[in-house]
């Protein structure tokens, strides 16, 4: 059986049926083989290919900017452009029937995938070919097997077009990644566990709780939904004024800066002599505990000599409580 370039080669009945398998009312393929050659569909496929340019007029429909209205974005954020917006810039530059896509190889079937080639012809001359693909699960009750024939179809009409400069910037990241920043929005959804995308003019999803933080976009990491960030306990090194019980009750002068660095310096000597347990607040609590220490003292101190001072108040406190637990223990 012979057919020109343009036309689809006809079945017999006994051919329909060695090919083709009735499944629930719809017609399956049941050919998971590779398919057979090119030439038994459409002999000289390339006939006429690269033989004469389109005329000016045509090429500038064709290669016109895409218009960004025209655009869409499905929820994993992948920037498409319809398939009928395709058939009508073709309409548009050929006219209706001054262009043809017909396939040109069998339907393949690799598990869910289905696989065909298509070839577009323009008045009678071969333009592009190129392998639709789609995928068909019989529970998905939202998508025929009809549907997804057809999305094959439309899947490889976008890639012949593409040979023909039609929307070719959705093929640049540049511009992808400006349109959706313009045009698209990324939101949470209920029962969603990764954010999906929507034009910013479409409505929101039924179950849409949130959009997405702008910093969560950004980056490689994966956006996570916001939640209340745990506050730190607010920490301040030794010798701060912040950690001092007395700043509570008392204005911190210069004097009690003053006697604070005599007590830091005091600190750090002890513990280079292996002293570990002398520490700021340690010194400050012996001195405090003291008996007739005042708290007026500690703006008098302020000088050398007050380091004499608080070394004496501190080793007369440590003394105490040494006495103190000594004692406890005995009377045990």
């Amino acid at each position: 059986m012979t057919t020109k370039p343009g036309e689809a080669a006809e079945m017999s009945e006994a051919e329909y049926q060695s090919h083709y398998a009735d499944d629930g009312g719809k017609d399956v393929a049941i050919r998971d083989a590779q398919p057979p050659a090119e030439a038994d569909l459409i002999p000289n496929k390339y006939q006429g290919a690269s033989t004469m340019p389109v005329p000016a007029e045509e090429a500038a429909i064709l290669t016109a900017p895409v218009n960004p209205g025209d655009v869409e974005i499905r929820p994993d954020g992948i920037v498409y452009l319809p398939g009928g917006k395709y058939r009508a810039i073709l309409n548009q530059a050929f006219k209706p029937m001054g262009w043809a896509f017909v396939p040109t190889s069998e339907l393949r079937k690799e598990g869910d995938e289905l696989y065909r080639e298509f070839t577009l012809y323009v008045h009678g001359r071969f333009a592009a070919c190129a392998i639709g693909q789609g995928v068909y699960r019989a529970t998905n009750k939202d998508m025929s097997y009809g549907d997804v024939i057809e999305g094959v179809k439309t899947n490889a009409l976008s890639r012949c077009c593409k040979d023909l400069g039609i929307a070719n910037e959705l093929f640049d990241p540049g511009f992808i990644n400006d349109w959706i920043q313009k045009y698209a929005v990324q939101v949470w959804r209920k029962d969603k566990p990764k954010p999906q995308w929507r034009r910013k003019d479409r409505p929101k999803f039924y179950d849409e709780t949130s959009p997405v933080q702008a910093q969560e976009s950004k980056g490689n990491s994966e956006p996570k939904q916001a939640a209340t960030p745990k506050q730190e306990p607010q920490r301040h090194p030794p010798g701060d004024p912040a950690r001092n019980p007395y700043q509570k009750t008392h204005k911190i002068t210069k004097e009690h800066q003053a006697l604070q660095s005599l007590i830091n310096s005091y600190v750090k000597g002890e513990q280079a002599k292996g002293n570990k347990d002398c520490t700021f607040e340690k010194v400050l609590e012996a001195c405090s505990d003291f008996e007739g220490f005042k708290t007026t003292q500690i703006e008098q101190v302020s000088s050398p000599k007050g380091c004499i001072y608080i070394t004496g108040k501190f080793h007369e406190g440590l003394r105490r409580k040494q006495e103190a637990a000594k004692k406890a223990k005995e009377k045990k």
